[in-house]
């Protein structure tokens, strides 16, 4: 439709700066590269509960026609750069003229129901071409999708009632007049006033008569005599000219003399004064009459809220007739839609996974190639996943709420879903059947039946759960912190190559400060490399680090495929003469919580006594449901346990000591009584506690083997995990794995079980 209204090329219709990035590209040679872009919005628009996607059908249009022509190419020539030269070079222009797109692109179907963070469209290919795409995209998905949002909202208000859309007078311009007709139409609204809209798209058209044709008469009767003369199939008189319960008198006498002559009144429409009241009287005037079917429709700066609140003064109302405020979308202007990049790669190599940074958690993109996944129960749509299509996804997944990871909720394994992004087109050519509008229009409203009534409201609506999967939720936490501990190296640089003296800090790839911590103990009589595994195990324990709720794969500090560490341990346990486990304990004040720290977020660091405070999301507080072990662990063979963590202003990952270097358990003096020189340490996680109860065994003069495999670590972009393998390497750790252990197993009657 937009090319038998505009009969330009459209391929300029973008910002310049996309194509003097795409210049870029194309001059140092990046342009080849394989990028993925998603379009997604950051907020639901109008507070309300969801949103209405529409533009696909634009979209499709637009892509295959998409052409830079001789005309962009002349005009693209005249530019010049602050130095009064061309600003693109001949060759460039054309290779744009050359240009013929081979991209793929997914997107949800027009009238799909969506959440903010949700991907809209995804597109990939050489990134020169998903870059020039950018501004129209967003120019067509943003506007059709908020009006489409507010037609909506006005179905919900409205309920069975007709809705007419009457807003082109007022509209921006001729092209948001038409683009409002479309989404309205695919929103909820039944018919418009626009005629070019019902032509290019299909859409019923309506309309009568205005106030001026009541004026140009003698008196109102006369005007709607003549109307009805004139138009006989087509009454619907506008009563509020001068007096509007004279006008509805008028109008009943016009509709005699129709009925008299086997015409059908249709009915009347108020446009000014107390709707509410109006409406009543109108209705009892026109049955009184005998024209109980004549309809009663309301117009008059109408949106959802004034529905609402005229329906619930009992107003008469059988149509809404809807304008300003529907196609301007009055109450927000625009949807604030955007376009991110979210994986790069060069050639045949692996997807190199991007990520936006900024000091606002809601401006933060996410990485990944996106999928969004519905699930549904008998009941209805319970929750939206989005999750990285490269990711094999198996069993029970479990989503994080993508501003608030303490918010997160489990699917079973067996529930039903359906993803919503389709293929539309491939390698450049539509794979994709556009559906008309009508049909695009009923998908809208049986959507809608599926979602519970409480996340449609207009008022107060709930959230409904979406969030990104826990892997890609770990993902991004990592390449946030990785690309926050880069940023930070690049100013320690700076300010070191600036200044004489250098850092006294150093920080680990997690993003988070190095703790060097001075433990206060006797000279270490730890072995300089330590045999792995023993002759035997009579003189070793197995140390279980913080296998807790707390930090399982829906934890409220969660690490991935936690729980798979449990069957393992079992086993472990059957064959160590003592088993041991530390379990963080912390108060709901503790040090360590961001939500205790007015001025940070989470992922931010406190300076506390001599070291540098991680923050975290509150978890495992004590005798709480985070604080307990893992289901299915045998905790009946843990023969002691030391909780850690519980001084409210100081922090303790280690299982021997706390942060500041101070002994925090008893575990050291447990161990030596009990005569263990080695220690097998495994749990959660390997990159925090698991580490540092590592490190401080050996400094205390223990031999410590770590068991990899009953181990698990937060991280998705292989970085965090590995550097701590080698300083726990470098620190005189050794490493095996639990099906190196050939022992028998124990017998437990001669070992006495502590008090935990």
């Amino acid at each position: 439709m937009l090319y038998r209204l505009y009969r330009e090329s459209l391929s300029l219709l973008t910002d310049l700066y996309q194509l003097t990035m795409a210049y870029g590209h194309w001059k140092t040679g990046s342009h080849t590269k394989e990028a993925v872009y998603h379009l997604s919005f950051r907020k639901n628009p109008f507070n309300g509960g969801y949103a209405v996607a529409c533009g696909l059908s634009t979209m499709v249009d637009f892509i295959n026609n998409f052409r830079f022509d001789e005309s962009d190419r002349e005009y693209l020539s005249t530019l010049k750069g602050h130095d009064d030269e061309p600003l693109f070079e001949e060759k460039f222009l054309q290779y744009l003229s050359n240009l013929r797109l081979d991209i793929d692109i997914q997107a949800v179907p027009d009238g799909t129901i969506v959440f903010a963070h949700e991907p809209l469209v995804r597109v990939s290919g050489p990134i020169i071409q998903c870059q020039i795409l950018e501004t129209a995209l967003l120019t067509i998905f943003n506007f059709q999708t908020l009006i489409a949002t507010k037609a909506s909202r006005i179905r919900e208000s409205a309920g069975d009632k007709s809705i007419l859309e009457f807003g082109l007078r007022r509209a921006q311009g001729i092209d948001g007049g038409l683009t409002a007709s479309l989404a309205a139409y695919v929103g909820g609204c039944d018919a418009t006033s626009n005629v070019l809209a019902g032509k290019l798209f299909g859409i019923p058209v309506s309309g009568t008569h205005a106030h001026s044709w009541i004026m140009s008469f003698e008196d109102e009767l006369e005007a709607f005599m003549a109307y009805a003369q004139a138009m006989p199939n087509n009454c619907v008189f506008l009563v509020d000219t001068y007096d509007t319960i004279d006008g509805v008198a008028h109008a009943i006498e016009v509709a005699k003399w129709l009925k008299k002559n086997g015409h059908q009144f249709l009915g009347i429409r108020l446009d000014s004064g107390d709707l509410a009241y109006l409406s009543i009287e109108a209705r009892r005037m026109l049955d009184q009459a005998g024209f109980e079917d004549a309809a009663i429709v309301a117009s008059n700066d109408l949106d959802e809220h004034i529905i609402n609140s005229l329906n619930a003064q009992n107003a008469k109302v059988s149509v809404w007739g809807v304008g300003t405020k529907l196609v301007t979308s009055y109450d927000q202007p625009a949807l604030g839609g955007v376009y991110k990049l979210s994986a790069v790669k060069d050639g045949g190599r692996s997807w190199n996974y991007k990520v936006k940074l900024s000091e606002q958690a809601i401006k933060i993109s996410n990485p990944g190639i996106q999928q969004v996944r519905r699930f549904r129960d008998e009941d209805g749509y319970i929750a939206d996943m989005i999750f990285n299509i490269e990711d094999n996804l198996h069993g029970e997944s479990v989503i994080v709420d993508p501003l608030d990871m303490t918010r997160r909720k489990r699917i079973s394994a067996g529930c039903k879903f359906n993803d919503l992004l389709v293929p539309v087109f491939a390698n450049g050519r539509q794979v994709y059947n556009v559906p008309g509008l009508s049909q695009t229009k009923a998908f809208v409203a049986a959507q809608l039946e599926i979602f519970h009534p409480t996340y449609k409201r207009i008022l107060n609506p709930h959230q409904y759960p979406v969030g990104l999967e826990i892997g890609l939720h770990e993902m991004k936490t990592d390449l946030i912190l990785k690309e926050r501990e880069n940023l930070q190296g690049r100013k320690d640089l700076h300010s070191k190559q600036g200044r004489s003296h250098s850092l006294e800090r150093k920080k680990e790839p997690s993003g988070f400060i190095k703790q060097d911590v001075t433990i206060k103990a006797g000279p270490s009589t730890k072995k300089q490399n330590p045999a792995a595994l023993p002759s035997s195990l009579e003189k070793s324990a197995l140390v279980i680090v913080d296998a807790q709720k707390g930090f399982g794969s829906s934890g409220e500090l969660p690490v991935a495929r936690a729980e798979e560490i449990v069957p393992i341990l079992n086993e472990l346990m059957d064959i160590f003469p003592l088993v041991v486990a530390t379990q963080d304990w912390h108060p709901a004040d503790h040090v360590s919580f961001a939500i205790n720290h007015a001025d940070k977020k989470i992922g931010d660091t406190l300076r506390v006594g001599n070291y540098d405070q991680p923050l975290f999301p509150m978890h495992c507080i004590e005798n709480t449901k985070g604080s307990q072990f893992l289901d299915n662990l045998n905790v009946e063979k843990i023969h002691r346990i030391f909780k850690k963590g519980m001084d409210p202003d100081v922090d303790c990952f280690s299982g021997f000591l706390d942060c500041e270097g101070a002994k925090a358990t008893e575990l050291e003096s447990y161990l030596k009584d009990n005569g263990v020189e080695h220690i097998f340490v495994a749990g959660l996680a390997t990159n925090y506690c698991v580490k540092q109860t590592a490190l401080d065994g050996v400094k205390l003069g223990f031999d410590v083997t770590l068991i990899e495999d009953a181990c698990r670590g937060i991280d998705r972009v292989g970085f965090r995990i590995k550097t701590a393998i080698q300083d726990m390497k470098n620190g005189g750790v050794a490493f095996a794995a639990s099906k190196d252990l050939n022992y028998s197993t124990v017998n437990r009657g001669a070992k006495k079980k502590a008090s935990k």
